[in-house]
């Protein structure tokens, strides 16, 4: 399970001079003037735009307060402001420290211009040496670290390429300006960006964000067996377009729903209903009274209690919506999640314009009634949830430096039959390993995807593929979202000729680590094998970056 998402600031009309209209301070003034109604109108332009995290809103209205106010401790903030969204953060702080650290700016200007000159900081140091590569079409712009991370570029392409068109059939084009896609080398350094603590990071499962006019995404070589990075980056540009279309007052809980629902169109153009595990979480919840209130969404799910917690959280969020939706088009077969998106933006409190849109005055309640009893979004009879890998909990982050020993997730005794299956498969005893990872089944450790894994990938080297083949699909219908389970079904499948289903099952086990060699190397093989050698050649090469 990965947490993505979007994290409420503070509302600058409550914190700045510039969004509420005081009076524009001038820089070596050691009064305020007085403020005209035309000052104050152009501080709330300007406030309201970079509530919404947009430079290009603000840019005309900047250069209007420019004209009027010149030496403005305001306009030196505003322009800061816009500076670090935009990117240029080395100018950002400059500026901004300069407001921060005068006597004579005001009061409430001081901790928010030093707030974000401390986040330009953070970005700066994060970002340092990174290249920039511009994508679909020039409508983003990725920064990554020089080295194995750069294969994500062709990917990234691919994936906001059909995410971009995809998502204007439910929420809005594009903005003029390209999007900046961050990708951060390790968990840590998403954390140093984005405000949240390191624990925060982890105890949640926060592997990506939209934030300061960006998309910040985790490495999915930073951890072991990747994550649905794919989706991931989809999620996140949904957020960022909720933030253009909706502005601020968009609650979290109705961010998260959007973009649960939607980030999977750029695959599908239609919205998923929800997921095995889905119901899995519903189910363990409802069972355990472990449900998540909407307000305790807020500021952001990552500082929800544990990876549990999230999951819960986005289960119910995205029932939410399905449910809502459903009620939407039986009074109106179009209606189009823009619509609501736009009561909100138009002013329409964010409940109240959920209520309007959906035809359901009395929601939040009659949605939580239906959820506790189990029904199904679109008004269909319960069903029973397929089981997961950890019986109701999905597939839980296992971040590189924070690994857990094997004896902890299975259990001392087949633990110890384990390990010495990896001992005998290492010294190419494939028929022994096989022994000791039946053995592990045995003491219980029959539906641990790790397990499974080397119990096929001994089969596989005993050129035993049907057996194989059987104990990967039992292991991938419980356990889609594991990358390496994903990459020896494609073994599997080359093995036995059928080269269409290892390019398959390649593709999928990119999606959620690009990162392993032999991956490349099953699609050189596969891709050859069906007359391409080109691609195969590109593959290969993509194999040697990443085992550099």
């Amino acid at each position: 399970m990965m947490l993505c998402g979007w994290a409420a600031a503070p509302a600058l009309a409550q914190d700045t001079a510039l969004a509420n209209g005081r009076p524009l301070a001038k820089a070596g003034a050691r009064s305020h003037d007085s403020a005209s109604a035309t000052d104050a109108t152009l501080s709330r332009a300007i406030g309201a735009c970079l509530a919404r995290e947009s430079p290009a809103c603000a840019a005309p209205w900047l250069v209007e307060l420019e004209k009027r106010a010149a030496g403005s401790f305001t306009l030196r903030y505003a322009q800061g402001h816009v500076d670090f969204l935009a990117g240029r953060f080395a100018r950002a702080e400059r500026g901004l420290q300069r407001v921060a650290m005068s006597p004579i700016a005001p009061g409430a200007l001081r901790p928010e211009a030093a707030r974000i000159a401390a986040a330009a900081k953070a970005s700066a140091a994060a970002t340092q040496g990174f290249v920039q590569h511009t994508v679909a079409g020039g409508r983003f712009i990725i920064w990554v670290e020089p080295g194995p991370d750069e294969v994500l570029v062709p990917l990234l392409d691919h994936v906001l390429s059909r995410a971009a068109a995809a998502l204007f059939k439910h929420l809005s084009p594009l903005p003029e300006a390209p999007i900046a896609v961050h990708v951060y080398p390790k968990v840590e350094t998403l954390a140093l960006v984005s405000g949240l603590t390191v624990a925060q990071v982890r105890t949640s499962g926060t592997i990506a964000l939209c934030k300061h006019n960006r998309l910040m995404i985790t490495s999915p070589r930073d951890l072991f067996f990747g994550y649905h990075w794919a989706d991931t980056i989809a999620h996140e540009l949904v957020h960022y377009l909720i933030m253009k279309r909706g502005g601020p007052d968009v609650p979290v809980w109705l961010h998260e729903a959007l973009a649960r629902t939607l980030e999977s169109t750029w695959r599908d153009p239609s919205p998923p209903s929800l997921d095995d595990d889905e119901r899995a979480m519903l189910a363990l919840a409802r069972r355990k009274n472990r449900f998540i209130p909407l307000r305790k969404m807020h500021p952001t799910m990552a500082a929800l209690p544990s990876q549990e917690a999230a999951q819960i959280a986005f289960a119910e969020v995205h029932h939410a919506l399905i449910w809502l939706l459903a009620r939407a088009r039986a009074r109106d077969p179009n209606a189009r999640f823009d619509g609501l998106l736009a009561t909100v933006h138009g002013g329409t409190p964010a409940l109240a314009a959920v209520q309007q849109w959906s035809g359901v005055a009395k929601f939040p309640g009659q949605w939580w009634a239906e959820l506790r009893r189990g029904l199904e979004p679109n008004g269909g009879r319960p069903r029973s949830p397929a089981p997961t890998a950890q019986r109701g909990v999905r597939q839980q982050l296992r971040f590189r430096r924070a690994a857990q020993r094997s004896g902890e997730r299975l259990g001392e005794t087949a633990a110890r039959h384990v390990e010495l299956g990896d001992r005998l498969l290492a010294v190419n005893r494939p028929l022994a390993a096989v022994l000791e990872y039946l053995k592990a089944q045995a003491a219980g450790a029959q539906d641990d995807a790790l397990m499974l894994a080397r119990l096929a990938r001994g089969l596989l080297q005993l050129r035993r593929h049907a057996e194989a083949k059987i104990v990967l699909d039992d292991a991938v219908s419980r356990h889609r979202n594991h990358a390496p389970l994903l990459l020896l079904l494609g073994q599997a499948a080359e093995a036995q000729g059928d080269h269409d289903g290892a390019l398959h099952w390649a593709r999928e086990a990119m999606w959620l680590n690009p990162f392993d060699p032999a991956l490349h190397e099953l699609r050189a093989t596969a891709l050859e094998a069906t007359g391409q050698p080109a691609l195969a050649a590109a593959a290969r090469l993509q194999g040697t970056r990443v085992a550099n």
